[in-house]
């Protein structure tokens, strides 16, 4: 006792000294506030010298209303004072420039005589004129804000250096941004300036251009015009910069008017102009500062951005102690990039200390913390969410606190318009506010950001390798601007000047790079305009490495020659129309004696691939330039959409009238004109040419083709005016064989290996929008790395295996060859000094790319090398002509050229343009010739030459057989040529399934009757020849009796005529086969039939009204198996149901059928055999009855099973059907494969999806899934089931925990491919998922397809039928298959493909998940098991029930029916002891971590946030009853003796299982909570756990937990010197899981079956409290008054004594508290809960606008100023902090722009915050739980809040903080309620379902009335709470 009151009086003066403390800290806060307030006022209000700093250092005049642009003289508030001043010489100018302005501006005089000149006078010379004193300049806006605001800066510095009057095209949103700037008069361009309808058109091509007037010599100083266009654009041309020269301005000086486009800041290059340098010295004495001052005097936003601008400024950074802003310009969208640039952040920001570490343990959260806020601006909102997120999760090693704010993300520009560009100028003014700011390299809109703030920031560098730069940013030398495309000379002709050594004040931007040889050494002319073919010049030299090979000055010579031809002789011109008039109507004319002339062309046509195409026109072009023809190419292709034009001032492209155009593309070696043929024919000759000649070049060209390149033979051709040539390969090698070139050749390329190289680099040019795909993909992937390899394949089969053999191949070449490392054993841990080696990929399929990912993504290298993989695009299958694959061929072609090294696949042409145009030696991969890796896989190529691939095989002169190979030494065979010939050595396929089908049919109608044996494994099921014979004959009735002949005719006469039992029906008798159901069924059902009709000799035909003619072929030749449509009964066919007069059944049953020989017997009967038939229905299956059937001619089935099995059972068929069918569970798999055969249309979808997704796999599983319920939770039960099959059955491997687990580290890991199928997509998610997330433990890849998720069963409807045939197919094409039990879908798939599958069972009580089928028969779900046929069923062992369907039959083979059983009972053994080792095993992980968390002393350290948490909320006037406090003391020492670990714990648990009398005395008793491991959330797990644990306190009962959930990394323990955790040994830790109120010892149950009384008491009851439990579980009444004195505390004192969060959970309330709460004056907590339920939950924007609605009218918001009415205030504005708690950010991104885009009616800032947003409940996920648990705290913390209605989430916060919230109403047809929320009588949390009744039977009570303190809930009419007794 003593020591017991020490402790007490200690703590009491603790308590007492640090409430003085808070009380003094809180005084010296207000204090400080005060003081800060008066301060801030008496700068606002006081006319002090400090004051009048509000004009910038008198930079600004005073003569403006003040009230019209608030921003103009407030800017200085909200900024730090500059320590940069303006000269005074640049006020002195400013005033002057201002008096100018007014006397010169729009409405003067001076200006309308100024426009009249425009008028009329165009031709006006102005050289001699004098101008007078007005002379203008017009701004015309382009790109970016940035850009705008840079470039009119630079326009205006013009201005005032020449005099001229700056005024601003108004065209885009100038005014809705900026305010005027200069007094008394106006900067915006009047509407109607005469121009006004063209300068917006001006360009580079305008003939008033400057660049262009200098070219064309147009201007000089006698001839000036009235006005000049200045292109200053990214792209001018070098005459465009010579604006910049002090001559050119002499003479620009002249002209009135000059009309600027810009988008750069080229303020720098005004300085080197002599004569503008002194001025600007003088104006700008501190040189850093031009823009400084211009912005600070030009830019005032209006008052509408100013108010976005100071509303984020006084919410989110006025209160800080710091402020970073971060500017993100994003480059690309590729993959990966933010992840990257996130990086790079966090390296830059922490290296350069301007942001915190991360700390590894939890800093102390009560001492005093620096506030540091991140303003970040990006289109983009994962950076600051990841910012955000970083800091939250987690404390910082400073213990400072970063709050993280972004106002907007647009996601993409949208320049122009209004808003867009109102929040972007915002943002910039934003950033320019904080202390130190983080931008992007080459950012315009970061330039104005610093600039305008007077900072140097810190630039990151542009992603230019494959990781973080390192360093990863720097900081800059000036606060300027940089001139990012500056020219790149001097003036006077002094090109190639580096004007960054000129003066010593300019230097090179930090983020930018220079030109290289953008002529690559000659080979191009300067003369095209760059910006149309960006990638001619320097920026592909950017990109790639110098080339060792340059062009000789005789091909630089030759080209410049061929140029000037082809302008001559191309189209268009008078040369080409002549020689095209010579092609109409002279196609006889002999031009062995005519005289051609200078012009003479070849015609290239593009024919197969883009590598052919590209590799045969440089071939044609080489031709061209050796004898002086013009190449002109054929544009029906997409040529123009790949390259640009590769010669000046003309056009390479064949026009569209040539007078063959229509006809070139039949062309071939038939072809009268085709030069090999006319050889054939002896039709050409020195005395015989025709004016055009076809070449035929192809692979395939005759020996007579290949003359082409004889000299005898080029003597003739040379003759011939028209070449039209089709080529698919690269014959340049082949033309070094004619002397008469050789010496040309060698002239053109010393270097011989190089002719394609340069060749390929001057003609091909990709077009600015493949460039643009090459640039953003190589910027993203490549550009960073250390090392780049290129791996090129090609496929050329599809066999099985293939996929592997070929990677195994690419990896034994990579790892032989050094290209690429060993795979390491260890993690990877990327460093900043480990060497980056990027793979580029490129093929039509993605496996080989995701092998090598998965292979070097968690393994660092042996090399300790990090290995990035990556492919652009996977096509699947060659599109060649279309033009977005042609583009992407082209651009992974060139990517492929920018590597260091290049792998690629023999004999591909898109390979060898890839190595050639980047100058590389290739390692070529040998082709494999079987099922092995060749042995060198690859060999390196000794030239970076093409191969020709299809050379002449002789020489000429009839030099037949010459090896080309060695006539000359610089000619060599290419590595790859295939030189063995050998044939194709696989087995021919069965296209006959062994005899099922005929030959009779047309191949092409039908693809898959004979091409389906491609696509699976030989059956080793062969048909027994009587089958065979059997289907021969029936076809030849079928045709004798088919619709058509004339026995059909006469059968359908008789129909409706009744007949004698004993007349002969003749030959021709039919059974009909209705379609009803599913496709499953259908199929089932038409094969059952199928097997009637050949037993009973009777036609079978099909009601075609549905789609079966576009599922499948017709399956018997000659002849159709589709009914009529005139069919006679077809207008009855849909009314045959068992209860009509002519179904069977109801005429057994009616006694209208009769056996009698005397009767008459129908002509048609109704065969009845659905589901639901009846035992009348089944006689069918009787002999006595068959033998009456098989009289009726006609049969009419309407059924939907399959009933094959009950027909073994008539002993009339028994006999035949053995005969047919030996091997007796083949029956469908036979007549399955025999009549089923896709439609071409569907064959598409199945060879297609086959050959993307399983071809190449070295194993394939089908996963059938068929949903027949939804109810909660059913899918994870099946998906658990569907794992727990897969992996108990070895089908799949198992995931690995890390990748230490993977057992098969080989380099031949498995491709396991696996097909979903099932209208649901949730299946195939989860397991691709699962299997990307974490590697197999056998390190066996698996991937996972679904074709199709259709949602629900749409039968009937074409395309969903197909869609469900092609995947019946797919399925049964797989390896091995897991089906739903009873699914048709499933039987037909297993059939089909004769697999015996695993069926999973019904979800029911099993103990294991799937069974192995005994055979691959499917099942008759409902047999007539009684009748005639009881007997049979009983004694015929081949018959037996289904797996999956005990009351259904299926056909077997005939094993030992013991084995079957044996093994079942094995695998049901095995797989229990599989589940108990992981039972014990998880139990045993779960102790040990258990151990190790909690702790039997309460110190303050080991949870922190119970001591602390009065720190963060505010006093509550709630106090506890001293009865309650001595309760829970009480309570706590009774927890000790009886808590787990005690004697009388132990003891309680021996009991267990044993009924006693009464309690005998027992100290301890307990109740356990028990929370389901899924499905219910952390709000109704801590009510429940609240309630259980009052329900201990009354009782004097021990409340223990389940640990199984994340409670204890959720809650410190409660109660000391124990714990409340459930031990894992308890003998009701294996039963908890099956505690529901159908357990035999729920009480309620008990109470019903009267198992419960005074005299039989069990050792343990479970309580069944769900909100759907029975009317017998609650009986117990609650005497709480002694408790809780005030009835509305009891949650509000219970939860704060129970629920203290772990230091982690703690860390993420105190770091949100503190950015976002803790400096607010007041707090709203606003909590919006998605109901699942609604089945169509409300739009955002209708809970937005109730959201709205309840804060405006219950004044806990301010309402919004949409007119914009900003007044300045003289006290600092009012902050209010609003928390959001949702799933989905939709609502907090709402009020942020409410509040943000407008000012507030009050004048109050609204601050909003969000902690996460993870779009779904995520219940048994640690991580979303603890920043649930962390959300909730922070809710209770506020002011007030405001919850969604039977939000159990919201109750728990509002009970926490003690507040009574507003309740949002749920929302009725999707519209706000009226009134939108109600205010909670109570902070109590509402019981949603109370019991009906009273304890003493008064069934009806309403509870809600029973008491005065219990009244209905607010929010759930049904639902009562505790309320304060007002009565």
């Amino acid at each position: 006792m003593k020591s017991s009151w020490g402790l007490s009086i200690k703590m009491k003066f603790m308590i007492t000294v640090f409430a003085c403390l808070v009380l003094w800290s809180v005084m010296l806060v207000s204090f400080s506030d005060l003081f800060t307030h008066q301060l801030l006022s008496a700068i606002v209000n006081v006319d002090s010298k400090e004051a009048k700093d509000k004009l910038l250092r008198w930079i600004l005049t005073a003569d403006f209303d003040e009230d019209s642009c608030l921003s103009r003289h407030q800017s200085s508030l909200y900024r730090k004072p500059s320590p940069h001043k303006p000269s005074e010489y640049l006020i002195s100018k400013l005033r002057s420039y201002e008096v100018l302005h007014r006397r010169c501006g729009p409405g003067t005089r001076a200006y309308k005589e100024a426009t009249k000149n425009l008028i009329g006078h165009d031709d006006e010379n102005y050289a001699n004129i004098s101008v007078g004193e007005c002379r203008y300049i017009v701004w015309v806006a382009s790109f970016g804000l940035g850009n705008r605001i840079l470039t009119l800066a630079s326009v205006f510095l013009h201005a005032l250096l020449t005099d001229r009057v700056v005024l601003v095209d108004q065209s885009k949103d100038m005014s809705d941004l900026f305010c005027e700037p200069f007094p008394g008069t106006s900067w915006l361009l009047p509407h109607d300036f005469p121009l006004m309808g063209q300068i917006g058109r001006y360009n580079m091509g305008y003939s008033r251009c400057y660049g262009t007037m200098l070219r064309n010599h147009a201007i000089n100083s006698t001839s000036v015009p009235p006005h000049l266009y200045l292109h200053i654009l990214h792209d001018s041309r070098d005459v465009d910069k010579m604006f910049f020269c002090p001559m050119d301005q002499t003479l620009i000086d002249k002209v009135p008017w000059l009309i600027v486009k810009a988008n750069v800041y080229f303020v720098p290059s005004l300085w080197f102009n002599p004569n503008f340098q002194t001025e600007l010295i003088k104006l700008f004495p501190q040189k850093e500062t031009v823009f400084y001052h211009l912005a600070g005097y030009l830019f005032h936003p209006t008052n509408q951005v100013w108010g976005m601008v100071t509303r984020s400024y006084d919410a989110y950074l006025s209160r800080a102690d710091q402020t970073l802003g971060i500017q993100v310009r994003v480059f690309t969208r590729r993959a990966g990039y933010v992840q990257h640039v996130m990086d790079q952040i966090v390296a830059c920001t922490q290296r350069e200390k301007l942001l915190p570490e991360l700390a590894t343990p939890v800093i102390n959260a009560s001492r005093s913390k620096k506030l540091n806020a991140v303003l970040v601006t990006s289109l983009n909102l994962e950076y600051s969410n990841n910012l955000k997120n970083m800091y939250w999760e987690r404390p910082t090693s400073t213990g400072d606190v970063v709050q993280v704010y972004q106002p907007s993300g647009e996601r993409f520009q949208q320049t122009d318009k209004k808003l867009h560009d109102q929040k972007a100028l915002a943002e910039i003014y934003l950033l320019s506010l904080t202390d130190n700011i983080v931008i992007s390299a080459g950012s315009t809109f970061g330039y104005v950001a610093h600039s305008l703030g007077g900072l140097k920031p810190w630039l990151l560098y542009r992603p230019f390798k494959g990781r973080v730069p390192d360093p990863p940013c720097v900081l800059a030398v000036s606060m300027e601007p940089c001139y990012i495309t500056s020219p790149s000379h001097g003036c006077e002709n002094k090109k190639r000047i580096d004007l960054a050594t000129v003066f010593p004040f300019v230097r090179h931007c930090e983020d930018t790079r220079h030109d290289g040889d953008k002529l690559l050494g000659g080979l191009l002319t300067p003369d095209f305009d760059e910006r149309s073919c960006v990638s001619r010049y320097y920026k592909s030299s950017l990109y790639r490495k110098p080339s060792p090979y340059k062009p000789s000055e005789y091909l630089i010579s030759k080209l410049r020659s061929y140029e000037k031809l082809h302008k001559r002789c191309g189209p268009g011109t008078q040369a080409y129309k002549e020689a095209t008039k010579n092609l109409i109507g002279h196609n006889d004319k002999n031009y062995a004696n005519e005289t051609v002339g200078e012009c003479k062309y070849i015609v290239w046509v593009a024919v197969y691939g883009l590598g052919n195409r590209i590799l045969t026109l440089a071939s044609v072009f080489l031709y061209a330039l050796l004898t002086d023809r013009v190449v002109l190419v054929d544009q029906s292709k997409d040529i123009n959409d790949l390259f640009c034009e590769p010669f000046p001032g003309t056009s390479w492209l064949l026009p569209r009238d040539f007078p063959l155009t229509r006809q070139i593309d039949g062309y071939n070696k038939g072809y009268s004109r085709c030069y090999g043929t006319m050889l054939n024919n002896h039709a050409i000759s020195t005395n015989s040419t025709p004016p055009h000649l076809y070449l035929h070049i192809l692979h395939d060209s005759r020996d007579e083709d290949k003359m082409f390149f004889c000299p005898k033979d080029q003597t003739l051709i040379d003759k011939v005016p028209w070449l039209i040539v089709k080529a698919n390969v690269y014959f340049v090698p082949s033309l070094w064989f004619n002397p008469a070139f050789q010496t040309e050749l060698v002239k053109l390329f010393p270097r011989k290996e190089a002719v394609f190289h340069l060749l390929a680099k001057y003609i091909y040019h990709p077009t600015n929008e493949v460039w643009g795909m090459i640039t953003s993909y190589y910027k993203a992937h490549l550009a960073r790395a250390d090392e780049r390899l290129g791996i090129q394949i090609r496929v050329f089969s599809g066999g099985a295996g293939y996929l592997q053999n070929v990677m195994d191949q690419v990896l034994s070449c990579t790892q032989r060859e050094k290209l690429l490392p060993q795979a390491g054993t260890q993690e990877v841990n990327v460093t900043q000094s480990q060497k980056v080696k990027a793979v580029l990929v490129t093929s039509l399929y993605p496996e080989y790319s995701d092998r090598l990912r998965n292979m070097f993504s968690k393994k660092d290298s042996s090399r300790g090398e990090v290995i990035k993989v990556y492919q652009p695009s996977g096509e699947r299958y060659q599109q060649t002509d279309k033009k977005i694959h042609d583009q992407k061929a082209l651009t992974e072609m060139y990517l492929l050229s920018l590597t260091d090294n290049v792998v690629t696949s023999a004999r591909s042409t898109f390979g060898y343009v890839a190595h050639s145009l980047g100058g590389l030696k290739p390692w070529l991969l040998y082709q494999p010739r079987d099922a092995s890796v060749p042995d060198p896989p690859c060999v390196r190529s000794t030239s970076i030459e093409p191969c020709h691939l299809t050379s002449p095989s002789h020489g000429c002169d009839a030099d037949w057989g010459t090896d080309s190979g060695k006539v000359l030494p610089f000619v060599k065979h290419c590595e790859d040529r295939d030189n063995d010939g050998q044939k194709d050595s696989r087995k021919p396929r069965d296209k006959l399934l062994g005899g099922l089908l005929t030959e009779e049919f047309d191949e092409e109608s039908c693809l898959s009757r004979y091409h389906s044996s491609l696509y699976r494994k030989p059956s080793p099921y062969k048909p027994s020849q009587y089958l065979l014979s059997k289907l021969r004959s029936y076809e030849m009735l079928h045709k004798r009796c088919g619709p058509g002949t004339k026995a059909y005719k006469e059968a359908t006469k008789n129909l409706g005529h009744d007949q004698n039992l004993n007349t002969s029906v003749g030959e021709c008798r039919y059974i009909v086969w209705l379609a009803v159901y599913g496709l499953g069924n259908r199929i089932l059902t038409l094969s059952s039939l199928f097997l009637y009709a050949l037993l009973t000799e009777r036609i079978i035909l099909l009601d075609q009204r549905t789609d079966i003619s576009h599922l499948f072929c017709e399956p018997f030749p000659g002849t159709s198996w589709l009914l009529p449509l005139d069919f006679p009964l077809t207008d009855q066919l849909d009314s045959f149901n068992k209860n009509g007069s002519h179904c069977y059944g109801t005429m057994l049953k009616n006694h209208t059928i009769k056996w009698t020989s005397s009767e008459t017997i129908p002509s048609y009967l109704c065969l009845y055999l659905i589901h639901d038939y009846e035992d009348h229905d089944k006689m069918f299956f009787c002999e006595r009855d068959q033998n009456l059937i098989r009289q009726v001619p006609w049969l009419v089935f309407n059924a939907n099973l399959y009933f094959i099995p009950s027909l073994w059972l008539i002993p009339s068929y028994q006999t035949e059907l053995s005969k047919l069918f030996p091997q007796k569970d083949t029956v469908f798999h036979h007549l399955g494969r025999y009549l089923f055969h896709p439609t071409n249309q569907v064959w598409g979808m199945i060879t297609r999806s086959y050959n993307t997704y399983l071809s190449r796999a070295d194993e394939t599983l089908g996963i059938q899934v068929r949903v027949l319920t939804k109810p909660g939770g059913y899918f994870q039960h099946i998906m658990n089931q569907i794992l727990a099959c897969t992996k108990g059955e070895n089908l799949l491997p198992e995931v690995a925990a890390t990748e230490s687990k993977v057992t098969n580290t080989s380099t031949r890991p498995k491709l396991i491919s696996v097909l979903v199928t099932s209208l649901y997509p949730e299946y195939s998610e989860n397991l691709r998922t699962m299997y990307w997330e974490g590697p197999s433990s056998t390190g066996d890849m698996v991937q996972v397809y679904q074709p199709s998720q259709e949602m629900y069963q749409q039968t009937d409807k074409r395309l969903h039928d197909q869609k469900a045939l092609a995947e019946i197919y797919l399925l049964s094409l797989t390896d091995k298959l897991v089906t739903s039990n009873s699914s048709t879908f499933g039987y037909v798939a297993q059939g089909l493909g004769g697999l015996k599958p695993w069926i999973l069972y019904k979800p029911k009580n099993q103990t294991a998940p799937c069974v192995k089928a005994i055979s691959m028969e499917p099942c008759f779900l409902r047999a007539p098991l009684y009748g005639c046929q009881a007997k049979t069923v009983k004694i015929t062992r081949f018959v037996r029930p289904c797996e999956d369907r005990l009351t259904g039959l299926k056909l077997r083979a005939m094993p030992f029916i013991i084995s079957g059983m044996m093994k079942l009972t094995i695998g049901i053994t095995t797989l229990l002891l599989l589940l108990c080792l992981v039972l014990v095993q998880q139990s045993s992980n779960i102790f040990n971590h258990h151990k190790s968390v909690f702790t039997a002393d309460l110190d303050e350290d080991s949870c922190l946030s119970r001591y602390q948490s009065y720190l963060y909320r505010k006093t509550s006037p709630y106090k506890p009853s001293q009865h309650l406090i001595s309760k829970l003391r009480r309570y706590e020492k009774l927890h000790k003796r009886c808590g787990p670990g005690t004697e009388a714990y132990k003891s309680a648990t021996e009991k267990l299982g044993h009924n006693h009398v009464s309690n005998s005395g027992d100290e301890c008793r307990y109740v356990l909570c028990v929370s389901p491991l899924s499905g219910l959330g952390l709000g109704n797990r801590m009510i429940s756990m609240v309630s259980m644990f009052l329900y201990a306190l009354l009782t004097e009962r021990i409340m223990l937990v389940d640990q199984r959930s994340d409670t204890s990394d959720l809650f410190c323990e409660p109660f000391p010197g124990t714990s409340w955790f459930l031990p894992l040994d308890s003998p009701l830790m294996d039963q908890l899981d099956s505690f529901n109120r159908e357990y035999s010892r729920c009480y309620g149950t008990m109470l019903k079956n009267h198992c419960i009384n005074s005299t039989t008491i069990p050792s343990q009851l479970y309580l069944y409290l769900f909100h759907d439990y029975g009317d017998h579980d609650q009986i117990f009444q609650t005497k709480l008054i002694k408790l809780f004195p005030q009835k509305d505390t009891v949650f509000h004192h219970l939860s704060r004594y129970l629920f203290h969060p772990t230091n982690q959970v703690w860390g993420m309330v105190t770091r949100s508290y503190t950015a976002y709460l803790s400096r607010a004056d007041e707090r709203l907590g606003i909590q919006v809960r998605v109901f699942e339920e609604v089945t169509s939950p409300p739009p955002i924007k209708h809970v937005m606008d109730q959201i709205v609605a309840c804060t405006q009218r219950e004044k806990l918001l301010p309402e919004v100023d949409t007119h914009e009415q900003v007044t300045t205030t003289e006290k600092t504005s009012k902050l209010k902090a609003v928390l959001v708690t949702s799933l989905t950010s939709g609502y907090s991104e709402s009020l942020k722009s409410m509040y943000w885009e407008h000012p507030t009616s009050t004048g109050e800032v609204v601050v909003v915050h969000q902690p996460s947003q993870e779009a779904y409940q995520q219940s048994d996920k640690k991580l979303h739980n603890k920043k649930t648990l962390a959300e909730m705290i922070l809710l209770s913390m506020t002011d007030e809040v405001m919850i969604s209605a039977s939000s159990t989430f919201g109750y728990v916060a509002q009970g926490m903080g003690g507040l009574k919230s507003w309740i949002l109403y749920e929302p009725v047809n999707h519209t706000v309620p009226d009134p939108p929320c109600g205010r909670a009588i109570s902070m109590e949390p509402c019981f949603h379902v109370p019991p009906v009744y009273g304890c003493n039977g008064k069934t009806g009570t309403n509870t809600g009335n029973m008491v005065p303190f219990v009244r209905h809930c607010e929010d759930r009419i049904l639902g009562i709470k505790l309320v304060q007794d007002t009565s």
